[in-house]
């Protein structure tokens, strides 16, 4: 079904009115404000605003453009807009207008729905709709509704974004016209002559003031609560700098996003703004991390429209670990420690670790997923992204009996999400303390898993021997990717090198899990200056495997 709202209120109080510039004037002292407008064409037409309060405490806003006379004939039309600017979403799906007073009748209307203009001018941007209204008529002295159809163009319109209702004359049928904009609940026939035929100095406008309009706005009904997910994104040089993010399924309401960073005694509001026009993707870009401890991230957000709110959290553990001294971190609920070794690391980072229920990393497009293998339970991420250790360090997760009565041998693994492939990492199984260990070179996304028996795998297993694959695409503009396989962990280099035997580019200098991976490169050297267009090599080193392939950049 479908609510359909008047474009003067959305269902709000008359004080909220859509249009500016906008106020409300005491009922024994009226006043007026001028409106920004717009015009197309030739001519230009005189403009005003009014609100006038009633003596029963109803509020008219007429807004009104006077043409100059003569209007139109048969060869010649003037264009004309209205700018609006909506506080709710929704789908402008039509237009009632009324011919208060004419000199003339049956002509056609032309209607336009029109972008905000990219500048400061005021005027309307591109047209994203028409519709033509055929015979039109009015009676003189009376007001005639009429009504245009929008809704199968479908224009949405995003609260706060300004947008254009336009209209032209395709032939001359009508004398001096105007547009107004005011409330139709009632129709004000005898209130609207009153009001503009009493204000004399508005008397030179009078003539003509024959065309009275409102927007209406379609808001779908919508009962479900939305569903958002909460998440947060180390710098992964600057460990305490965090993005905090709400990610919706569907389109959010802006204003609504809220959210709170507890950890201990401190609670810290955070400030959220879209990343985009979809208003899917919102972010706290200016989050710092500040202690060690465990800390609950609770974000809400309501619907596009503002009438249903969903919430998420997320818990997660802090840890400020010590490059020299070393240190540990452990999951919220304690199912698995990760342990650095002093001089893992280079310098003091902020270790954060977190549990999803889903194998899905954040602002991801097509999510990862496991074949028969299946997560144990959870699924664990520890940031920040990218960090790798100097020296191996050691993660234990802790499994329950329910799953040891299950296991046989070597059918517990550790997996680690390589791009968007599950790697088995193996593991050491010990099942008086029901754990399993494996020693990893970085921070990422871990999970404890049961292998299958077989299918097709998303979850790669250890490859049994080094390989190079061909790069693809091949020839490539602007970046190709570089598939690799290593049968156990090793220092592994990946350089790209011309046809002088000189190495312009060091892709990868580091020692890598066992498994299968991918780089990428982009056309650029070492300075991350673009190279030419010409033949390259790119070379695989690991432990005493060498393999080298050609590929082609074109430009």
């Amino acid at each position: 079904g479908e609510v359909i709202l008047p474009f003067l209120d959305f269902g709000i109080n008359f004080d909220q009115l859509l249009l500016l510039p906008y106020f409300l004037v005491d009922p024994d002292v009226q006043s007026s404000v001028t409106y920004e407008f717009a015009a197309e064409g030739t001519g230009g037409p005189a403009a005003f605003a009014d609100t006038l309060q009633y003596h029963d405490n109803e509020s008219r806003t007429i807004i009104a453009l006077g043409l100059p006379s003569p209007l139109v004939n048969s060869e010649h039309f003037d264009a004309y807009a209205v700018r609006f600017t909506p506080l709710v979403d929704g789908i402008l799906t039509g237009a009632d207008f009324a011919v208060w007073r004419t000199t003339g009748s049956g002509g056609t209307v032309r209607f336009f729905v029109y972008e905000d203009s990219p500048d400061t001018s005021g005027a309307p941007g591109a047209k994203i709709d028409s519709v033509d209204v055929e015979n039109v008529h009015g009676t003189v002295g009376n007001i005639t509704w009429n009504h245009v159809d929008f809704s199968a163009g479908g224009t949405v319109l995003q609260a706060g974004h300004d947008f254009h209702l336009g209209w032209e004359l395709v032939n001359a049928a009508f004398g001096d016209t105007v547009f107004a904009i005011l409330d139709t609940a009632k129709v004000p026939t005898d209130r609207s002559s009153v009001f503009v035929r009493e204000r004399q100095r508005w008397a030179h406008f009078v003539k003509g003031f024959n065309f009275f309009m409102r927007a209406i706005v379609s808001v779908p009904a919508d009962p479900s609560v939305p569903k958002i997910t909460a998440g947060l994104v180390q710098n992964p040089v600057f460990s305490e700098v965090a993005d905090v993010f709400v990610v919706g399924q569907k389109s959010l309401n802006p204003v609504s996003v809220e959210g709170t960073f507890a950890l201990g005694d401190s609670v810290h509001a955070l400030a959220f703004h879209a990343i985009d026009d979809s208003n899917k993707v919102f972010v706290d870009d200016r989050f710092r991390l500040f202690a060690s401890g465990q800390a609950q991230l609770v974000v809400s957000a309501r619907n596009r429209f503002g009438t249903i709110m969903g919430t998420d959290s997320l818990l997660l553990t802090v840890s400020l670990v010590n490059g020299e001294a070393g240190g540990e971190i452990k999951a919220p609920d304690r199912k698995f420690t990760l342990h650095l070794p002093a001089g893992a690391i280079e310098k003091q980072v902020y270790l954060t670790a977190s549990a999803f229920t889903e194998p899905v990393v954040f602002l991801r497009r097509e999510p990862p997923v496991f074949d028969g293998s299946k997560p144990t339970e959870q699924l664990y991420s520890i940031g920040p992204p990218g960090l790798t250790f100097e020296q191996p360090a050691q993660l234990t997760f802790a499994y329950d009996e329910n799953v040891q009565a299950m296991l046989e041998e070597n059918d517990l693994a550790i997996a680690f999400l390589d791009g968007s492939k599950w790697v088995l990492l193996g593991g050491e199984l010990y099942r008086q303390n029901k754990t399993i260990s494996v020693l990893v070179n970085r921070t990422g996304s871990y999970a404890l898993v049961i292998k299958s028996s077989g299918s097709a795998s998303e979850v790669a297993e250890v490859p049994e021997r080094f390989y190079l694959q061909q790069n693809y695409p091949n020839p490539f503009n602007p970046r190709t990717s570089i598939r690799f396989g290593l049968p156990k962990t090793t220092h592994t280099t990946m350089r790209i090198i011309n046809l002088k035997g000189q190495v312009i580019a060091v892709l990868l200098d580091r020692v890598v899990e066992a498994g299968e991976h991918t780089v990428e490169w982009d056309g650029t050297d070492d300075r991350k200056v673009p190279v030419a267009s010409g033949v390259y090599l790119y070379q695989l080193k690991a432990d005493k495997f060498v393999e080298t392939k050609k590929l082609v950049l074109v430009k």
